[in-house]
């Protein structure tokens, strides 16, 4: 299959590919034409550059504590919202009145919390700018068994009014915290297939790692017994949750989610299954409670009244980003098509990242009218070397053309995860996809 965008333009790229890495690949087109990418250095710090010449070259214009940043215009000022590892991964936000010229200093909104994410869209609505950033929220007496945590994390919806200061907590309004595990339990999950893998939370008591279990696949990869086919220890991955949310509104009145007074919203994240092909999704719905304005996080329910919380989606194992086109009332899906999943750990090649469902190497196109059935658009781009990875991405719309920004490895990349390049690939008339 011929690729929509092989060709690409590097944003970034690292003089040191072992050590630096670049992550959190966002992009903004201005009205005067104007690009903003942003990025960050192997979650340390991030970088904001322009280009005026349609993405051949670009001037960096701030390099600041930040890193997991989305971009977004509220009222003639350019922000980055974002996390900071000098605040404690709390949250903090950046401000440009000047087309990304010049830049405040972050402005922290968060205190005594941990936060993630990467580059997602805002969606803009009645003069307001809606973002979902994920909170990591640990109760009283819980333990947690697992370094990676997308049980635990709840995706929390935050609006800003256009045209206040977004700089200040007090020009934002946060939703409650709902998280995976508070929704459905691990053990309740059934005839989905999910987990793929044993889970950290079904560990027995007293087992130690590297002794009585296998976290890693390098690990057991490693220490496969191949001429007996036989593990020495079981392998147990990552609990199953959510992270890396994106948020939408159902715009069609004949949808069955439509919301008519408008207070709906739809967040759709990556979904670690261990597997391929679903994604996770809650709403968040915008309500008057004791005279207050809150934002309630909760399942949708289908017209049988039973809950939807996994959803096919192609590449929702992965993080994906999702543009929707008012031109043409179109989702746009940008995620990565996993060909090879249910080869055996201890067979899959060295150069694929993690699990055998975590292939990064082939970057696709979807789109949909109803975020829930989605048509093929086309191969964005690929390489057959899994280490040179084509992953992360973050769209925006330019004209008749579609900009899409990559995590890419080339030939001296560290990992598909690591990787040394940010580039940018423009896929011209992409409406002309449509069929």
């Amino acid at each position: 299959m011929k690729e929509l965008a092989p060709e690409y333009k590097i944003v970034y790229k690292s003089a040191d590919p072992q050590k630096d890495y670049g992550f959190s690949a966002g992009i903004l087109v201005l009205p005067s034409g104007r690009y903003i990418a942003s990025y960050d250095i192997s979650d340390k710090y991030g970088k904001i550059c322009i280009s005026d010449d349609k993405g051949e070259t670009w001037r960096i214009t701030c390099e600041e504590d930040f890193f997991h940043g989305s971009l977004f215009v509220s009222g003639g000022s350019i922000y980055i919202l974002a996390t900071s590892k000098a605040r404690n991964y709390n949250l903090v936000v950046i401000r440009s009145d000047d087309d990304g010229e010049t830049w405040s200093k972050p402005s922290q909104l968060t205190e005594g919390e941990r936060w993630m994410h990467c580059a997602v869209d805002a969606w803009h609505k009645d003069g307001y700018v809606y973002l979902v950033m994920d909170k990591f929220t640990v109760k009283d007496g819980e333990v947690i068994r697992s370094s990676w945590r997308p049980n635990i994390i709840a995706p929390v919806v935050m609006r800003g009014k256009c045209g206040e200061d977004l700089l200040k907590r007090e020009n934002w309004l946060f939703s409650e915290e709902v998280r995976f595990r508070d929704v459905i339990k691990e053990a309740d999950i059934d005839g989905f297939g999910i987990p793929f893998f044993k889970s950290m939370e079904e560990l027995p008591e007293g087992a130690e790692h590297e002794k009585d279990f296998y976290a890693s696949p390098e690990m057991y990869r490693h220490a496969y017994d191949f001429e007996n086919d036989k593990a020495p220890a079981p392998f147990y991955f990552h609990a199953t949750g959510w992270i890396e949310a994106n948020i939408v509104q159902i715009t069609d009145p004949k949808h069955y989610w439509y919301d008519p007074a408008g207070k709906t919203f739809h967040i759709f994240m990556r979904c670690n299954t261990h597997g391929t092909g679903y994604c996770a999704m809650m709403k968040a719905v915008e309500r008057v409670r004791d005279g207050k304005e809150v934002i309630d996080i909760e399942c949708q329910l289908n017209p049988s009244g039973k809950r939807v919380i996994f959803l096919p989606m192609p590449g929702g194992q992965n993080k994906f980003f999702i543009k929707y086109d008012e031109k043409t009332k179109l989702y746009w899906l940008a995620s990565s098509q996993s060909i090879d999943s249910m080869t055996r750990i201890e067979y899959i090649s060295e150069d694929r990242y993690n699990l055998p469902s975590d292939e990064r190497n082939r970057l696709v196109l979807h789109f949909s009218k109803n975020m829930v059935d989605w048509c093929f658009a086309g191969l964005v781009a690929k390489d057959d070397n899994e280490r040179r990875s084509r992953h992360y991405a973050g769209m925006d719309i330019d004209g008749d053309d579609l900009l899409i920004v990559s995590r890419t490895g080339d030939e001296n990349t560290k990992t598909a995860h690591d990787t040394n390049l940010i580039t940018l690939h423009r896929i011209q008339n992409f409406r002309d996809l449509v069929y």
